[in-house]
Order: structure tokens, then C-alpha cells, then sequence
């Protein structure tokens, strides 16, 4: 769970979080700015993306087709498109 606070510059964005941060009793807690959070983010992803297996094949023209490891189905809405895509390509090669 979070909060997402937006609005100009200098309507107290961080002194409402600062208050709500150093009030909270629940831990544990983390009190990031946005580009802070980003920033993790980010490094998480490409952590995962570093670690799943990579396959590049060229075309006819040459142009590269990447190919990740499995995507989980429950991450994201495109993981579950490019799971269906990877699924239905799977059940073609195995007609031919």
C-alpha cells in the first residue's frame, strides 16, 4: 500500500508526508520522493530482466527479434498479452 501525492511546487506535498511519516505507527516504512522510488524501481526491474534468459534471433532482413524468459501472467497486463502471443505461437509450431 502508498500514498501518491501530486501538486504544484510549494503546496506542501513533503511537509503533509513528513508529518504523516514521522505520526505513523505502523512499520516498517520507507519515506522516498518520487524520483527516489523511480530510481528503486527501476534497479528491480532490470535486476529481473537480468536474470531471465535471453534469445535473439535475426530475420531474413536481419532485423533482431528479442525473446525473454517466461513472463509471469499476474505482473502486468502487457506480460499477459505477450504470454498469450508466446502461447499461441507455441500452439502454431506444434500444428506444423
Amino acid at each position: 500500500a502508498g500514498a501518491y501525492i501530486h501538486g504544484p511546487v510549494g503546496g506542501g506535498k513533503s511537509m503533509l508526508m513528513d508529518l504523516f511519516y514521522e505520526t505513523s505507527l505502523r512499520g516498517p516504512r520507507r519515506r522516498l520522493h518520487f524520483h527516489e522510488l523511480m530510481i528503486d524501481v527501476h534497479k528491480r526491474l532490470h535486476r529481473v530482466h537480468e536474470s531471465r534468459e535471453k534469445t535473439v534471433v535475426l530475420t531474413e532482413s536481419g532485423l533482431p527479434i528479442y525473446r525473454f524468459g517466461d513472463l509471469p501472467a499476474e505482473l502486468t497486463a502487457p506480460a499477459r498479452v505477450a504470454q498469450q502471443m508466446q502461447q499461441q505461437q507455441q500452439q502454431q509450431q506444434q500444428q506444423q
